[in-house]
């Protein structure tokens, strides 16, 4: 499981159908994230129920989201797959905590 924090986030007015991944909303949040392709591969990520991929750069990631919008220094979690997991864990600046479980 890959998370990123949550470093800025806002309500604003919906840009119509936009990208594929992106929903249609008219008042979807956009959420930036302290994750980008530095960190991983960012298209290798499954977003969480209600949260789409709205675009990437190095550093951060953006998402919109239906509903209430995440808060700021909140964590979001990701399923990665398997090219997004071996970039992340490779990664020197990407904390690893593993689970015996």
């Amino acid at each position: 499981m890959r998370s990123g924090q949550v470093t800025s986030g806002n309500r604003a007015p919906g840009t119509g159908p936009g990208p594929a991944t992106a929903p249609a909303s008219d008042h979807a949040a956009r959420t930036l994230l302290a994750t980008g392709q530095q960190d991983t591969n960012t298209a290798g990520l499954a977003m969480p129920e209600g949260v789409a991929f709205a675009g990437t750069t190095s550093d951060h990631l953006v998402t919109r989201m239906s509903g209430v919008p995440a808060s700021v220094g909140s964590e979001m979690r990701f399923q990665p797959d398997y090219s997004a997991l071996m970039r992340a864990m490779s990664a020197p600046d990407v904390a690893k905590v593993l689970y015996n479980g």
